[in-house]
């Protein structure tokens, strides 16, 4: 085929200005998602910033899901740890699961969703600031179902499920806190803690900072983090002591009242390492064997979330979750907790209808008519 079958306006002509149109538009097209590509790489965006890209407000049942998310912040409904929740979304109507729950420093937050199908849901967690305002502290990435967030202060927090438009599968959601520190004294756990944070000494004149762990008098006491021995003492009301510097968070942990101490200023050391042997020594002599475990940063902090062993989580299953459910007797109290101690929020009357959001071990989390969710006890449910 000769160049000249290109020029003029002949059917040649067409047929390749068609072509390079076309693939000016592909290579646009590959542009602007090398371009997308790029800029994730260096943004790296949450899985719900990418989903919404492919919406618009316009879009009514987009808009709807918004409006879902934005009102959840209304929600009331306060969880202890560990929690798990095992449930169905619904593909009728826009599902959000809305938690607050009090966190303390030193506690590792961690949260896994498991469906049984395919679908992007979008775990979100703020922070009240003293204003009762939230802030947005970690959102799970594109492809991840979980979120793992050191708590760096004391508070309150809220965290938020919502699945993708029109989600219609099962899931079991398992809320659970874990130390971000090795328990600091070899083969002992919770049980053996037995003076805590905040406790009064020397008659009420000062208070504990730190909290002690009783175990048999020559006891390894291990280094709970990877750090450097900063110093080793023999003084004071700490009798023999280390003092270990943690590089991860810059704080100081502090080991007290040691029968002997193994471990040698500079040294670094690795998480287990043995620092020393439990005693009584300093102002403990009158007491039995333990270890005086302290955190220190600017000042003493609480080292028990740092070290508080994970609890097991409520164990029971579940099939066929529904969605709906009407409730039986003459009435239903709603709560704010799955709890009969949690605060009544409302009461439901008889052939009251609710959305069940998921279920609990003994109780069932409902969303009612007027938008209000909580916990009703399962038998009071069908």
């Amino acid at each position: 085929m000769h160049l000249k079958n290109f020029t003029g306006k002949g059917p040649y002509h067409r047929r390749y200005v068609r072509y390079c149109l076309i693939l000016a538009l592909y290579l646009a097209l590959c542009s602007c998602k090398q371009m997308t590509s790029l800029s994730d790489a260096i943004t790296q965006p949450s899985a719900r910033e990418v989903y919404e890209r492919n919406y618009s407000l316009e879009d009514k049942a987009y808009a709807a899901w918004q409006k879902a998310f934005a009102n959840a912040f209304n929600d009331s409904v306060m969880i202890n740890l560990p929690y798990k929740q095992v449930g169905k979304f619904s593909s009728v109507e826009p599902t959000v699961l809305s938690f607050s729950l009090a966190l303390k420093e030193g506690e590792r937050l961690v949260v896994s969703l498991q469906t049984d199908s395919i679908t992007s849901s979008f775990l979100s967690l703020y922070k009240y600031d003293e204003s009762k305002k939230m802030d947005l502290l970690l959102e799970n990435k594109p492809n991840a179902s979980s979120l793992s967030y050191i708590i760096k202060e004391s508070g309150k927090y809220k965290l938020l499920l919502q699945p993708q438009l029109f989600a219609n599968t099962e899931y079991t959601l398992l809320i659970r806190r874990r130390p971000t520190y090795y328990f600091p004294v070899s083969g002992k756990d919770n049980s053996a803690v037995q003076s805590f944070w905040g406790a009064p000494r020397a008659g009420g004149t000062r208070q504990h900072e730190g909290i002690d762990i009783f175990a048999a008098r020559g006891t390894p006491v291990v280094a709970a983090t990877d750090g450097r021995v900063v110093s080793t003492r023999n003084q004071g009301l700490g009798g023999k002591q280390v003092w270990l510097a943690d590089g991860l968070f810059g704080n100081r942990l502090y080991y007290a009242h040691l029968d002997s101490i193994i471990a040698s200023a500079g040294q670094k050391v690795t998480v287990g390492d043995t620092l020393g042997l439990v005693g009584n020594t300093g102002n403990a002599k009158t007491t039995a064997p333990h270890l005086h475990f302290g955190i220190y940063k600017s000042k003493a902090v609480d080292p028990y979330p740092f070290i508080k062993k994970i609890e097991p989580l409520p164990s029971f299953e579940l099939n066929n979750p529904t969605t709906d459910g009407i409730v039986k007797g003459a009435k239903a109290n709603v709560r704010q907790g799955n709890s009969v101690k949690s605060t009544k929020l409302k009461t439901l009357k008889q052939q009251d209808t609710v959305q069940i959001l998921g279920y609990t071990k003994n109780w069932v989390h409902v969303r009612d008519q007027s938008g209000t969710a909580g916990y009703v006890f399962k038998n009071l449910l069908q």
